[in-house]
């Protein structure tokens, strides 16, 4: 390719109307800041295609795994050594300062990977912890949109296609690497707060330890899935059997 791209990947489940509209909002948003740019984006999700999202946007089906899903979108955009990857959650909005620093990114050839501080209305105090967590022990989570280097993402044998802990994993794995870069610039997506409000920030933050700790101890993904969401995760399928059901994924036309 004649240039870096910028490969967006957002996993996607439309459990209630108002996650598609979150999706959509944030399809919209990203055609405004991108324009022209060399940007793709691939939605997965274990549904069906929503009729109002064809068009501009790679639409792939994969089992209920957010790992999984992540891995299926970045194999189907197939991003070259010099990309970037960026992991974006459907209700994730005002990325225009964190787009430009992607952008920026590509100036350099350092492979690099690294997240943007998040902010969530109505619990701010979890994002600012979240944060400076992040900051001093560089493992991400998926509400910080999570950018990895292609080269990066190689060396490390792609993003981990497991159920849960995905983001972690995959922080795990980078951290080890030597050479990469980690960049934690101090620029705000804003994502959803509304889970923390409704079973109760300390509640939420407490439970989500409690699975940080119980995986750290060696307790595996498809344990902590079927703990979280009482029923047993999907099967991954990954390579070619996936493949024969992925769309290409288009640019983005202005």
């Amino acid at each position: 390719m004649a240039c870096c791209l910028i490969c967006i990947v957002i996993p996607f489940s439309a459990r209630k109307a108002v996650h598609t509209q979150r999706l959509r909002r944030l399809l919209l948003e990203i055609r405004a800041v991108a324009g022209d740019r060399s940007v793709r984006v691939a939605v997965v999700s274990d549904q069906p295609e929503v009729e109002q999202l064809s068009g501009s946007v790679a639409w792939i089906q994969a089992t209920r795994s957010r790992g999984g899903q992540i891995a299926a979108g970045i194999e189907a955009l197939q991003p070259d050594p010099g990309d970037w990857v960026w992991i974006l959650h459907a209700d994730t909005r005002n990325i225009a300062s964190a787009f430009e620093y992607l952008l920026s990114l590509q100036q350099s050839s350092a492979p690099g990977w690294g997240r943007f501080d998040v902010q969530l209305p109505g619990v701010l105090l979890v994002g600012q912890l979240m944060n400076l967590r992040s900051r001093l022990t560089k493992i991400c989570t998926g509400d910080q949109g999570m950018f990895i280097g292609q080269q990066a993402l190689q060396r490390i044998g792609g993003f981990p296609a497991q159920p849960l802990m995905e983001d972690i994993e995959c922080s795990r794995r980078l951290k080890r690497l030597q050479g990469v870069t980690f960049h934690a610039p101090r620029l705000g997506l804003v994502a959803d707060g509304s889970r923390w409000l409704e079973r109760g920030w300390l509640r939420t933050v407490l439970g989500m330890w409690w699975y940080r700790i119980r995986y750290f101890m060696g307790a595996s993904p498809e344990q902590l899935y079927e703990s979280y969401y009482g029923h047993r995760a999907d099967v991954v399928t990954t390579g070619k059997a996936a493949a024969a059901h992925t769309p290409e994924a288009s640019k983005f036309q202005s």
